[in-house]
């Protein structure tokens, strides 16, 4: 076979790949073949604009050697995948600027040698990080189809088969319709044949698979036959503890299943704290541990307790698991353990912060505020930036207190990382204060804190979050339009509850219409996407819990979500080959959060359900934002008059002809003022 080269050419989010016909191409000819091929496919691109057809003279003339050569102006992306030969294009190793590339780079190589194995091989690996595993499945087989011994891609051909299986056992366990067993039960068999075929040649990894798939066709004695090999329990003199040590580490995750389902919980949680140990990021550990602590956390978190977890720095890691797979009350409780391990010392300053978003995320903010107010008596003369927790408390529970003068930042002295875990307290603090309904405490904290943040870039720190929502909480409070900072006042309106990420809180507390005020209810980072059935993630476990707790039967509900899909969800899972287009990419995930929305609203008897359009603040987002909204409308649409659209197309807050945001809007950069009721209401009412 004939070596060729290929080039991929990447730029704004697209890509394609250009043959190289001889070994002498010079560098315009590549880069002018390339870009012709770029300009033909724009108007089908994601943003449609021809304004924005490259020429030659836009890139920078790069040599052709290498496997991966960087060289093209631009936003960040461009980056030119060169492979002289198929050995160098198989062994490309794609990342989140470069998977489309070699995707495109693979599939043109393909047409011309549609059996290579590396090539088909290469590709059914792409498939499967993208979790595309049908395809990962068509890939390898034909791949296996092709090889010389019929079986060299078994064991990936049987992973994929199994990440298959998997994926579907999740989508349909969470959303509880069942799916079709048949076909499932259809890809298990596939997966002992397949493996059974393969015999002596299976290592330790397809055995966990293979007997994976008996267990669930049924035939049990013929997997612990395999589980027994695996976990080393046909070895003399061995001990569980020596098995769980040197055994497959799969193996021992199902085994730790398998005695769960017998119902020995106490033997289970042992098993998988092992495991944690020599794997914490293990996805599969993380989320059966998450599920058993969740199953009772006030049994399961004390026998935790018992001579296992000593330790505040080993309770901060379970408690962390715990939270990232959705056992939010197990979170709390363990983070309640770790406060009460370092209590007296300065650590449980430390640990505050954690607790705060931990009470955020059960949906008990003002049990944080009771928490947070004896820490900072406790540790009351601690300083940051010359402001101590007594001076943060004085201010919070005092309308007359002095506002202290915090130390401007100095080119010498940065803020250490224990200083930093602090000041994020302190803001999370303000953010609790303003979601709980306590305005004008909310008002005076965040004002301090803004003060403390200014040219210190804490953008750039590990607490970038927290001081976003500071800056934005205080932004919003030097706006008073419409703002109902009473508690007497608030009740003598009907509540709007306001569910949905921080775009939530340009509406909280202000007057909609002549009688009604917007409630918070936030899910701090929440994507349409991680509504999902298949999603464990955290900020869904935050939504349903405050679906069921913050919002009665029979009320309205207004929903702002999908921004963060936009600016950042939906291309990144596009350049991870997860979708083939952008399009593809905003239907699925229109699809996820209408079916969530008609799912919440019948569980919880809610009596109407808004729909907002995701905001057109950014202006690097709204080409996508417009696309979005298009096809949210049209899903709204369809829903029987479940859903109700709020119809305030792109105009109405944005100057067209400019391509700017209408000034009276302008907020912070990222949300609207909420001036904007004025336009909402309208729609709304």
């Amino acid at each position: 076979m004939s070596s060729r080269r290929y080039v991929h050419f990447e730029w704004a989010d697209w890509a394609v790949a250009v043959d190289l016909p001889s070994a002498s191409a010079t560098p315009a000819a590549v880069l002018s073949t390339a870009i012709a091929k770029y300009n033909q496919r724009l108007s089908s691109g994601p943003k449609g604009k021809k304004s924005q057809s490259l020429e030659l003279r836009d890139c920078a003339l790069v040599t052709l050697t290498g496997a991966l050569v960087k060289g093209l102006p631009g936003p960040g992306s461009d980056v030119f995948v060169i492979a002289d030969d198929i050995d160098a294009l198989v062994s490309l190793k794609g990342t989140s600027t470069t998977e489309m590339a070699t995707r495109d780079a693979l599939l043109d190589a393909l047409s011309r040698h549609p059996a290579d194995v590396r090539l088909l091989s290469r590709l059914g690996v792409l498939w499967s990080t993208a979790g595309r595993y049908d395809r990962a499945v068509d890939a390898f087989s034909k791949a296996n189809s092709a090889s010389s011994s019929g079986s060299q891609f078994t064991s990936q051909l049987a992973e994929a088969m199994a990440r298959q299986a998997r994926e579907w056992e999740q989508t349909h366990a969470r959303a509880q319709d069942g799916g079709s067993t048949g076909d499932l039960a259809q890809l298990h068999q596939a997966i002992v044949k397949l493996l059974q075929d393969n015999g002596a040649r299976n290592g330790d990894r397809d055995k966990v698979l293979l007997a994976r798939s008996l267990v669930k066709l049924g035939f049990e004695a013929q997997a612990n036959g395999l589980y027994a090999q695996l976990l080393g329990m046909d070895r003399p003199n061995s001990s569980p503890d020596q098995q769980i040590a040197t055994s497959h580490y799969e193996a021992v995750l199902d085994y730790a299943e398998m005695v769960l389902v017998r119902g020995q919980v106490d033997q289970a949680l042992a098993i998988l704290l092992r495991l944690v140990t020599r794997d914490i990021k293990h996805d599969g550990v993380g989320r059966l541990l998450a599920a058993l602590l969740e199953s009772n956390p006030a049994t399961m978190v004390p026998m935790l307790e018992d001579g296992v977890l000593t330790s505040a720095p080993a309770v901060g890691l379970i408690a962390n698991l715990a939270k990232q797979h959705g056992a939010l009350e197990a979170h709390l409780l363990l983070l309640q353990r770790q406060a009460a391990l370092v209590e007296g010392r300065i650590d449980e300053a430390m640990v505050l912060l954690a607790l705060l978003h931990a009470y955020e995320l059960v949906g008990r903010p003002e049990e944080g505020l009771v928490k947070a107010k004896a820490i900072l008596e406790k540790f009351g003369s601690l300083q940051i930036a010359g402001v101590s927790c007594r001076q943060v408390l004085d201010l919070w529970t005092h309308e007359d207190a002095a506002v202290p003068q915090p130390l401007g930042p100095s080119d010498e002295e940065r803020l250490a990382e224990g200083e930093l875990t602090v000041l994020s307290s302190w803001m999370t603090i303000a953010k609790l204060l303003f979601v709980a309904g306590h305005v004008d405490a909310a008002r005076r904290v965040a004002k301090l804190l803004f003060a403390i943040r200014e040219g210190r870039d804490l953008h750039l720190t590990s607490i970038r979050n927290e001081q976003a929502y500071l800056a934005n909480i205080h932004t919003l409070l030097e706006v008073p339009t419409r703002l109902v900072p009473s508690e007497a006042e608030r009740k003598a309106l009907k509540p709007i509850y306001v569910l949905g990420d921080s775009h939530t809180l340009s509406l909280a507390w202000r007057a909609i219409g002549t009688d009604s005020v917007g409630i918070p209810v936030l899910v701090t980072g929440l994507k349409c996407w991680h509504l999902r059935a298949a999603s464990d993630f955290y900020p869904k476990a935050q939504l349903h819990r405050l679906a069921a707790t913050k919002i009665p039967r029979g009320a309205t509900v207004l929903v702002v979500l999908g921004e963060i899909d936009c600016r950042e969800g939906i291309l990144d899972a596009v350049a991870k080959c997860r979708y083939d287009s952008i399009d593809e990419g905003q239907r699925a995930t229109v699809a996820v959060y209408v079916a969530k929305l008609l799912e919440l609203k019948k569980a919880h008897g809610w009596a109407t359900v808004h729909v907002h359009p995701v905001n057109p603040v950014l202006p690097e987002t709204r080409a996508l934002i417009r696309t979005f909204n298009a096809i949210l409308k049209a899903a709204v649409g369809t829903s029987a008059g479940q859903l109700h659209w709020i119809d305030m197309p792109m105009a109405d807050l944005v100057d067209v002809e400019k391509d700017v945001l209408k000034p009276q809007f302008v907020l912070d950069g990222t949300h609207l003022n909420p001036s904007y009721i004025d336009v909402l209401e309208q729609k709304l009412l």
